[in-house]
């Protein structure tokens, strides 16, 4: 099943514009083709190539006038884009994400696959989405990269992995869940009465906030989380080669702010950095910065091709272990 929508965010279109442009001292209106989305506006100066033209001297009826000077500059074409989307993948994605807005007519929706041993990414679908041909657009920004939200819990994996690393985590320790009291605000759990006193690794498997809340607690100061989640790629931008990248934001201060921070709330992060910060797990510690771009060949030369790009090692060996594990627990226990 091939959507009409096919990757289109990520390819984005071109379309035809009137400028203004200075000849001669005189100033005309032409007709040119710019990129407005995606690939196309990231790449646009490359991608349109430059026209050709013959200049000739003509007489009043429009004919070529015999033996005088001519000029003759050929076209050059623009250069090849190849992307890193697998279309099998793309369209395996494609293909659920009509079945889940049939289902279910989310207000948005996002899957996105990557490589991550090279940070290609193999797919992204997005809904709404639109067709090229039509241009019947309701947002006109990729969500993979421009779209920013609060990430809730899949950043207690990041809030652990920083305990771990620190050294301070103990896992077999307990907690009573259920709710937790930061100045005055109550803090509950997802079902709200909890699972009465339980260990740290039990509440990761169960995603408890309390559980998080009492790592910042006990375990973590404000500034460690910061530097762990600014580590982790949070905050800034991943670069890579999408227009209008958004970075996201990392700002908590205050206790209670700091407590939801922990479990993903109050803080906003994109699908991007979500995937760029997972790759640390996958890669033994190290980070892989994501790529959409595979090669680019200008007449017939290769002018680009990516290389894969890892961070210096961020995490152990054991934490990687120990998150792994949890992860683990979490879909299997």
């Amino acid at each position: 099943c091939i959507r009409d929508s096919f990757a289109s965010y990520i390819i984005g279109y071109a379309k035809k514009n009137e400028v203004e442009v200075i000849v001669d001292d005189v100033t005309k209106t032409e007709v040119v083709i710019q990129g407005e989305l995606g690939i196309e506006v990231e790449y646009d100066e490359i991608l349109k190539g430059i026209n050709g033209y013959i200049s000739y001297q003509q007489d009043r009826y429009g004919y070529k006038i015999p033996d005088t000077p001519e000029e003759n500059v050929p076209a050059v074409d623009g250069s090849d884009i190849y992307l890193t989307i697998d279309a099998n993948i793309q369209r395996i994605i494609e293909a659920e994400v009509n079945k889940v807005v049939d289902e279910y007519e989310p207000e948005w929706l996002t899957i996105n696959v990557m490589d991550a041993k090279t940070g290609d990414i193999l797919g992204s679908v997005s809904e709404p989405s639109f067709d090229p041909n039509k241009l019947n657009l309701t947002n006109y920004e990729n969500p993979l990269t421009s779209f920013v939200y609060e990430p809730g819990s899949v950043m207690k994996i990041f809030t652990y992995m920083c305990a771990m690393e620190k050294g301070t985590y103990k896992g077999d320790d307990t907690y009573k869940s259920g709710s937790i009291d930061i100045e005055g605000t109550k803090i509950y759990d997802w079902n709200r009465v909890g699972w009465g006193e339980i260990t740290y690794d039990h509440g990761f498997e169960m995603s408890s906030n309390v559980g998080t809340v009492n790592i910042m607690q006990n375990f973590l100061t404000k500034d460690d989380l910061k530097q762990c989640l600014t580590n982790y790629g949070f905050g800034s931008t991943t670069g890579i080669e999408l227009p209008r990248e958004l970075s996201g934001s990392l700002v908590f201060n205050y206790p209670v702010e700091v407590a939801a921070a922990s479990y993903g709330q109050g803080i906003t992060t994109t699908p991007i950095q979500q995937l760029q910060a997972l790759s640390i797990i996958a890669n033994d510690g190290y980070m892989i910065k994501p790529n959409i771009v595979s090669k680019i060949v200008s007449n017939g030369e290769v002018t680009y091709e990516r290389t894969i790009e890892k961070s210096n090692r961020l995490v152990s060996h054991n934490t990687v272990e120990q998150i792994k594990q949890l992860m683990y627990n979490a879909v299997n226990n």
